[in-house]
Order: C-alpha cells, then sequence, then structure tokens
C-alpha cells in the first residue's frame, strides 16, 4: 500500500440493522483514544445514522455534507474547498472518561439528498473524492456505508481494506453473500481493496449459532482456496459482543469496555496489517 496519504477503511454491508455505524463509531473511538490517530469519519449514507450519532447539531438542506464533495469531485474540481465547508471536529475526545491523547476524530456529514446525487456517477466517485483531498498518512478514514447497492460499491471502491458486520441469522445469509462478491469483484477488477473479513455482531451462546459460524467459516475457507482470494488474516470473523451499550450509543460516552477494546484491537490490528501489505499481491 502507498504510505504516504491517509489508508481509507469500508464497513459495510448490504444488510440494513447488521452493525455499520455501531461498529464505525467504537473503531474510531478507539483508533483516536488508544491509538491516538487522527481519525475522519465519512457518513456515506443518506440516512445519516453515524451523523446523528456523532454530532448532536441537526442537519439541513443546507448543512454542507459529502454531498458536495461528491457534486464537486463530479465537476472535475479538487474538492478541498467543500471538504474544509464540510469538516466537522466532534470533540468526542474531550469527554471525561476518554483517556486524555492526542487523537480526535472528524465528521464528514450525510444528508438525505445522497440518494439522488449518486445514481448515474461512477463507482470510483467517493474514492477520486477522497484521494483528491491528500489527508496524510497520521489520519485513518473511515466509511460507513448505507445497505444500498451503490453506497456499497462506491465504498467498497473507494477503500484499501474492508469489513463486513453480519449477524448470523437466515436474513443475513443474502446479503452478506452479496456484499462478500462486490469485494471479491473489486479485487479481481483493480486489485486494490483488501479482505479484512467479517465482524460478527452478537454474543455465540447457543449451539445454532456455533453451527452458522462453523458453516460460515468452512463456506469462505474453500472459497478462498478455489477462487484465490486475497486476505489478510487468518480468522476471517471478529467477534464483538452485542450490547446495549452499544446500541444506545453509550459507548461513546462510557468508559471503553475490555471486550469492546479487544473486538476494536483485533480490526486495527487487521487494518495496520494492510497497511504493510504490498498491493502488488492482489494485481
Amino acid at each position: 500500500m502507498n504510505t504516504k496519504i491517509a489508508k481509507v477503511v469500508t464497513i459495510t454491508s448490504r444488510k440494513g440493522g447488521a452493525g455499520k455505524t455501531a461498529i464505525t463509531s467504537l473503531l474510531a473511538r478507539y483508533l483516536a483514544e488508544i491509538e491516538n490517530k487522527k481519525v475522519l469519519v465519512v457518513d456515506f449514507d443518506g440516512r445519516g445514522g453515524i451523523t446523528s450519532l456523532l454530532h448532536k447539531e441537526p442537519v439541513t438542506r443546507q448543512t454542507p455534507s459529502i454531498v458536495e464533495i461528491i457534486l464537486e469531485t463530479n465537476q472535475h474540481q479538487v474538492p478541498k474547498e467543500s471538504f474544509s465547508q464540510a469538516l466537522i471536529h466532534t470533540k468526542l475526545e474531550t469527554r471525561k472518561n476518554w483517556r486524555k491523547n492526542r487523537g480526535s476524530i472528524y465528521l464528514i456529514p450525510s444528508r438525505p439528498d445522497l440518494d439522488h446525487v449518486l445514481p448515474g456517477n461512477s463507482k470510483y466517485i467517493l474514492g477520486a473524492a477522497l484521494c483528491g483531498l491528500e489527508l496524510p498518512e497520521d489520519y485513518i478514514i473511515l466509511i460507513d456505508s448505507g445497505p444500498d447497492s451503490i453506497n456499497v460499491q462506491m465504498s467498497i471502491a473507494a477503500a484499501d481494506v474492508v469489513f463486513v458486520p453480519m449477524k448470523l441469522s437466515k436474513q443475513d445469509v443474502h446479503p452478506t453473500i452479496e456484499t462478500f462478491k462486490t469485494i471479491f469483484q473489486e479485487q479481481k477488477d483493480k486489485g486494490k481493496v483488501i479482505w479484512g473479513g467479517f465482524i460478527i455482531n452478537q454474543d455465540i451462546k447457543t449451539q445454532r449459532e456455533e453451527y452458522y459460524l462453523e458453516n460460515y467459516r468452512g463456506l469462505f475457507k474453500r472459497f478462498e482456496k478455489e477462487s484465490g482470494l486475497s486476505s489478510i488474516t487468518d480468522d476471517l470473523f471478529i467477534l464483538l459482543r452485542e450490547s446495549r451499550i452499544i446500541r444506545s450509543g453509550n459507548h461513546l460516552v462510557w468508559p471503553m469496555r475490555e471486550d469492546f477494546l479487544e473486538s476494536s484491537r483485533q480490526i486495527a490490528s487487521t487494518i495496520h496489517k494492510a497497511q504493510n501489505t504490498d498491493i502488488g499481491e492482489f494485481s
């Protein structure tokens, strides 16, 4: 990977409610609080879930957002002016339950009209926009994608490394596999995106859940072997304990719990490994 510009990490799934926003916000906190990173969170969902989680001010039609950055890029302009207008310093790191450090979380918010702006654009428009910002390597960019096909495709095409949240249910199987196919196709087309793995967003308490997980492990290990899929981890599944604290957003207010800390550490470790991987291996 190019080590001179910010790395882009996408959290995406075709399944709504899989945990994209919760995981993105938890990872942002970990990277800022524990690893002292400057984290730019890009809300790429017209529903604006992570915008409302990280920023308490209401979003209006006049709020500068990712929409202006996409429009400016579409006009073959470098979107630095629209970026500076849209950029929000969340100042979450100043909360009393956060460790004092040099990390910060910034946000590019979204608006509902994003859904009307994306159709007709190249799937690489988001990647071009983020590349045009030329953020230095001491930043990490996290994309929280909407579940619609176009948002998922653009978020994957923009990424250096991709994670897919999922739950072990029948409803998750089809959208999860469709998301995975998009990642694999992008890897074949461009050789850029690195597959980080699945984040299991629930407790594994029953034999049925263990059975689902083992089936998934077998399925994707066979696919990896037969297709030539390139990944950077021995275990494609990271377990995140399901929690009311996360669902309520209190993981951004209360002290970081040890189980959340460990899951975030595993995700971050995969990101750092991706940063040190020669992209030529995936071409």
